[in-house]
């Protein structure tokens, strides 16, 4: 198993999701998924490595695709865990 903590920074997190959804294939919230699968972890894991601008554009794709309310889930860990 990778040791996430050591090959993974804030800024390399974002530059992976950035270009994950630069292809066109995800959202940022299916980007994120995605790149939790392929390191077999799971999407709170990952929430450390997250930037408060990269946790805003991922809660943005979840309610733009209706899978949070954002009336009722302000907070990203509320919804992921």
């Amino acid at each position: 198993m990778i040791d996430l903590k050591v090959f993974l920074t804030k800024d390399s997190f974002a530059d992976k999701i950035e270009s994950m959804v630069l292809t066109g294939e995800y959202s940022y919230f299916e980007a994120v998924v995605e790149f939790a699968a392929e390191c077999d972890k799971s999407p709170e894991e990952l929430v450390p490595f997250m930037s408060q601008v990269l946790v805003d554009k991922v809660r943005k794709a979840a309610c733009d695709s209706g899978l949070i309310d954002t009336k009722e889930n302000t907070d990203l860990d509320s919804f992921l865990v």
